[in-house]
Parts: C-alpha cells; sequence; structure tokens
C-alpha cells in the first residue's frame, strides 16, 4: 500500500483558513475603521454647526465658531468631546446657556419679551406694506380740500377768497 505524507496538506489547509481569517479580520478593520472615521466626521460636522449657531461669550458680535479667543476653541473643543460622549446638541447648547447666559443663543427665545423680538418684525412689515398700498392707491392729494365738492359755486368762493387773502398780504 503506497504511503502518503499528509503532512504539506495540513500546512496548506491551515494556510489557507489563515489566509481566509486573516483576509476577514482585514476586512472588517477596513469596515470598523471607515465607521469610526465617518463617526468623527459626522461629529466633527455637528460640532461645527453647534459653534456656528452660537454667540460667543468672549468675542462680542461672533459667532463661537469664528471667534479667535483661547476660551472660545477650549469651548469648542469642549463641545466635540461632549459630542463624542454622546451627549444631545440640547444638551450641550442648555448648558452653555446655563454658563453663559442666554446671550449665546444667536436667536431670542419665543417666549416672554423675546416673543416681542419675533412679532414685532412681521407686525411693522405687514404696517409697511398697508401704508406703501395706500400710498400706491391715491388718496386724497394734500392740495385739494377735503369739504371741495368740486361745484361751481365753492370754486367761485374759495377763488373769492384766495383773492381777498392775497389782496390783504400786498
Amino acid at each position: 500500500m503506497p504511503s502518503f505524507n499528509l503532512r504539506p496538506l495540513a500546512g496548506t489547509v491551515r494556510m489557507m483558513a489563515t489566509g481566509a481569517g486573516g483576509v476577514v479580520a482585514l476586512l472588517m478593520l477596513l469596515s470598523t475603521s471607515a465607521a469610526l472615521a465617518e463617526t468623527q466626521v459626522s461629529v466633527a460636522r455637528e460640532a461645527s454647526a453647534i459653534a456656528h449657531s452660537l454667540m460667543s461669550p468672549f468675542c462680542p458680535g461672533m459667532t463661537l465658531a469664528a471667534c479667535p479667543s483661547p476660551n472660545a476653541a477650549t469651548v469648542r473643543l469642549e463641545i466635540t468631546d461632549r459630542l463624542r460622549r454622546g451627549d444631545t446638541r440640547a444638551a450641550i447648547v442648555a448648558d452653555l446657556e446655563a454658563r453663559f447666559g442666554e446671550a449665546v443663543a444667536s436667536a431670542p427665545r419665543a417666549t416672554g419679551v423675546g416673543l416681542l423680538f419675533w412679532v414685532a418684525p412681521a407686525f411693522l412689515g405687514g404696517a409697511l406694506l398697508l401704508a406703501i398700498a395706500a400710498a400706491y392707491r391715491g388718496g386724497v392729494p394734500e392740495d385739494v380740500p377735503a369739504d371741495s365738492g368740486g361745484d361751481a359755486a365753492s370754486t367761485a368762493a374759495l377763488t373769492a377768497r384766495l383773492d381777498d387773502e392775497l389782496g390783504d398780504l400786498d
């Protein structure tokens, strides 16, 4: 009976299993790193969106994203870290408003006095449109008296009165 040496065959099977396992492990590693990179990009985008939507407590009139202050940079890093830990945007904004006041909100809240800032522009805009519409429609010209009926008797009376007043000036 011929004898077969199975040792090289066993090594080949082991290499194939290890190679296939290595490929699977490599694919898992690549997909995990791609997912991690995508997560980091989404965290960076959300952190940037938050920083652009908040006013800086360190640079008046500038957003947190535009403020060159080192303190603003620290707050931006804090926002990114909190997003990585899983904090929500609402929780982060609420915490920053509690620490720095409502002035960090780029828009006033629609409650209390803040509601006035939301309603007043609409009211004033409507009033302006009404004034423009009234002016465009025409109206009573300023040089025509409101009580003039346009008949000949009133015109003659007004002409006589005008002549009298002009005569008094001379």
